[in-house]
This record gives structure tokens, C-alpha cells and sequence, in this order.
């Protein structure tokens, strides 16, 4: 554990040490997690105290400094860019180390497998992350284009090795997050187009892995990236592919043990949702029209006309409760039974009108008598 859990000022003097040890040290492997616990721990530095490292100034004096401390943001971008490229300045090497052989400044998480317990795929994702934390001050997108070169890197490594498939599926679509995320935002202020075209290319890309990497069961992670992608159901997205693609990999692959997500997807879309609202008065025998708002009903509504002995209030917050309106006699009056079939929307398409909400209005007689129904 580090030391400035003890005393803050031990914070700097550490990370000085581990500047001198990665700048010394002969061993690759170990040269690469020293400078991915640097580019962290400055990263980590920088978005716990932005706010007051942002008001320093940016002058040729920090670069002279060791003392952090004097830093502007702009040279914690720098350090951290550095630190981060050099941790996998030899991914070829890093993919053939365990991780495991270095538990004492790494923890495998379970999804580890999947990249053959290498080395290369947690530095990598160690250095993304603290990219990730600066991208904020990165004006000039050195940050933005480094993690992209990162991932090409990286996905041309696993992608030419035997039995790394699953790595090059999950890496894949951790690029795509990434680039929505990230590298979209940034071009669309500039070219209005392009986050369209590049949804596209990312929506292809699914597609060809999904098609390519049909016998692996973590493909399950593509089926529920581009199943929540066309759960929006606008800009060119479909509900009813959304469905179709949890279908089909639960389908297929019923025992990954990541399926829950295609069943919850599936299941938010077709929930049928139905909400009522009308005015609280009405004249004795005339009717009151009810705004009905509805989707995925495939069953009939029925309304149900109950009249009760309570008094009249002016909010009708007699009946509000349920216990309160247990109370009150109920007496059913009569009931009406409505079939809510999907309304056809504009600039939808049609295969998506069942999951879509549609409005209506029902017109129910009220009885004669006064009273509180």
C-alpha cells in the first residue's frame, strides 16, 4: 500500500521513487506496470484536486520540477500520455506474460479469461481509464488520439494470435463504446454527418462480428450492445430488432451467464404500460372522456364504474387510497371492456408501431345519480 495513506506529503516522494525505479529498471515487463502506476496515480491526482489545478498557470518551470505539486493540467496531460503510451510500448511482449505473476500491483478480474489471463489486456485497460480521467483538459485531443491508436494496436495484436478470439470480440466492442462515447462527440460539433455515418460503421461492425464469432458465447455482448443501441427506436433504430436480436441470442445461447441482460432488454419492451387521466367532475348522467395512453396490450382493458357511499369532497381524496376506498362500499355500477390496438405512427416504421405508445380517448356515460364514483 502506498504511503500517503499515512502522511500526504509521502504522496510526492513516492512517486518520485517509482519515476526513478521505472527509469532505471532493465526488466520490460517491469518497466511497463511501473510507468501504468504512474500514468494512474497522476491521472487519479489530477481528478481529485482539477478544480485547484486548473487555476495554475501553464509555464516552463513545472517541466523543470519534479514536484508535481507545480503542475498545470496541461503537463499532467503531458505525464500521463507519456506514462500510459510507454506501459505498452511492447504489446507482443505483454500478451505472453500472466498476469497472475504479478499480483502484487495487479488484480485479475473474473473476465480475465477471456484475454488468456495476459498482461497486456489490463494495462491497457488501466491505461484507457486514466486517458479517460483527463480527457476533459485534452484541448487539443492528444488523449482522444492516442487511446484510439491504443485500440488498433491492440486489436491488430489479438486478432493475429491463435485462440484470442474472445479478446478481439470483447475488445471490439469496448472500442465502439469508447468511440460513441468519446470520439463522436467531438465530431459532430464539426461535421453534422458524421456521428451518423460513424453510428453506422459501429452498427456493421456489430453485425460482422456477430456473423464471424457465431460459436463463441460471449457474442452474447454484441447482441446486447446493438439490442439496447435499437431499443431507442429513432435515428434509423427499430424496437422490433431490438426484440428480434434478444430472441435470437437467448435462443442461442441460453448458459452464458451474462443472458439476464437480453431477458431484461426484452423485457422492458414489452411491458405493456397503460395510464388513464380524466377530469375529477362531471355532470350526473353525461359523459367523461378519459385519455388513455398505451402500449404492448395484448389483452382487453376493462374499466370498471364502482359508485360509493362516501361524501363528496372537492379533491375526491376519499377514494385516493385503496383502504380508504375499501371502506367507502363499493358497488360496482357496470363496466366496459376496450380493445387498445397500436396506432399507426408518422416516420416510424411499421414493424415498430407495437411497442410505440399511442393516445386515445375513451367515452364512458356516467349514471344519473349524484354521488362519488
Amino acid at each position: 500500500a502506498y504511503k500517503r495513506f499515512l502522511t500526504p506529503d509521502s504522496l510526492y516522494s513516492t512517486l518520485n521513487s517509482l519515476e526513478r525505479w521505472a527509469e532505471n529498471s532493465t526488466d520490460k515487463v517491469e518497466k511497463a506496470i511501473l510507468h501504468s502506476l504512474l500514468a494512474c496515480e497522476y491521472a487519479g491526482y489530477w481528478e481529485k484536486n482539477r478544480y485547484r489545478i486548473q487555476e495554475r498557470a501553464d509555464t516552463a518551470l513545472e517541466e523543470l520540477s519534479g514536484d508535481m505539486r507545480m503542475w498545470s493540467s496541461e503537463y499532467f496531460v503531458k505525464r500521463v500520455a507519456e506514462h500510459g503510451w510507454a506501459s505498452l510500448a511492447d504489446i507482443s511482449l505483454l500478451v505472453n506474460r500472466f498476469a497472475s505473476d504479478y499480483q502484487s500491483f495487479i488484480e485479475q478480474s473474473e473476465g480475465s479469461a477471456y484475454y488468456g489471463h495476459d498482461l497486456c489486456h489490463l494495462l491497457f485497460h488501466r491505461t484507457i481509464d486514466a486517458f479517460e480521467k483527463m480527457v476533459d483538459v485534452d484541448t487539443d485531443l492528444l488523449l482522444l488520439n492516442l487511446s484510439d491508436s491504443l485500440y488498433q494496436r491492440v486489436l491488430d495484436v489479438y486478432t493475429h494470435l491463435p485462440d484470442r478470439e474472445e479478446a478481439v470480440i470483447l475488445t471490439t466492442l469496448d472500442y465502439w463504446k469508447w468511440k460513441t462515447k468519446n470520439y463522436l462527440d467531438c465530431t459532430s460539433c464539426l461535421e453534422p454527418d458524421s456521428n451518423r455515418e460513424s453510428e453506422n460503421s459501429c452498427m456493421q461492425m456489430l453485425d460482422k462480428l456477430i456473423e464471424r464469432y457465431a460459436d463463441y458465447p460471449v457474442i452474447v455482448e454484441a447482441y446486447i450492445s446493438k439490442a439496447e443501441w435499437m431499443s431507442h427506436g429513432d435515428k434509423g433504430r427499430s424496437i422490433a430488432e431490438a426484440v428480434r436480436l434478444c430472441d435470437e441470442g437467448i435462443r442461442n445461447y441460453p448458459a452464458y451467464n451474462r443472458i439476464g441482460e437480453l431477458h431484461r432488454i426484452r423485457a422492458g419492451l414489452l411491458q405493456p404500460q397503460l395510464s388513464i387521466r380524466s377530469n375529477h367532475f362531471c355532470y350526473p348522467g353525461d359523459t367523461i372522456e378519459l385519455n388513455a395512453t398505451y402500449r404492448t396490450l395484448d389483452a382487453p382493458v376493462e374499466l370498471n364504474i364502482y359508485a360509493t357511499n362516501a361524501t363528496m369532497s372537492p379533491d375526491g381524496s376519499d377514494c385516493n387510497d385503496d383502504e380508504v376506498f375499501r371502506q367507502c362500499a363499493p358497488r360496482l355500477v357496470y363496466n366496459v371492456t376496450h380493445m387498445l390496438t397500436p396506432l399507426p405512427v408518422s416516420d416510424k416504421l411499421p414493424a415498430d408501431v407495437p411497442y410505440l405508445p399511442s393516445d386515445t380517448v375513451l367515452s364512458l356515460p356516467l349514471p344519473s345519480e349524484p354521488g362519488l364514483y
